[in-house]
């Protein structure tokens, strides 16, 4: 699809190029060029969060009771909230994912205080390298 704008972009050159007075058609064609140009950069950033199934089933299991728009815990709400993740910019998705790594990885999620009254809710090793993996391919996808 791109070599077909490239050839068509050369073609409609060549075509301002043969009259006598192309500066006009020129300043178009390099402004139709750059749309182009952008149109396709646009349509190759990924903006939507992929979350395959086994880490669905995690945070499922394990997160969404709190980080998710229904929640009545309000900071867990503020820190994360997965339906949200995709109205995020890339930016912001970025910020999050990092967040995420940085949560497990300090063993901070879930919280103690929250384990002790459901222990049922801890992560083991494999759910937390799920998360862990996840969470940074997503950063390298965005980016």
């Amino acid at each position: 699809m791109c070599l077909t704008r490239i050839i068509l972009f050369k073609q409609l050159m060549i075509k301002i190029m043969k009259r006598k007075n192309f500066l006009p058609g020129l300043i178009l064609a390099l402004f139709l060029g750059s749309l182009m140009v952008s149109a396709t950069l646009k349509t190759t950033v990924k903006t939507s969060v992929d979350v395959p199934e086994d880490v669905q089933a995690v945070i499922k299991g394990k997160c969404l009771g709190c980080h998710n728009i229904e929640s009545r815990n309000d900071k867990a709400k503020e820190k994360l909230e997965f339906d949200r993740l995709d109205s995020l910019s890339m930016v912001e998705k970025i910020g999050k994912f990092k967040d995420i790594g940085k949560e497990l990885n300090d063993n901070k999620m879930p919280p103690e205080k929250f384990l002790e009254r459901f222990p049922d809710k801890a992560l083991t090793a494999d759910e937390k390298k799920i998360l862990l993996d996840w969470a940074s391919t997503e950063i390298k996808n965005i980016k």
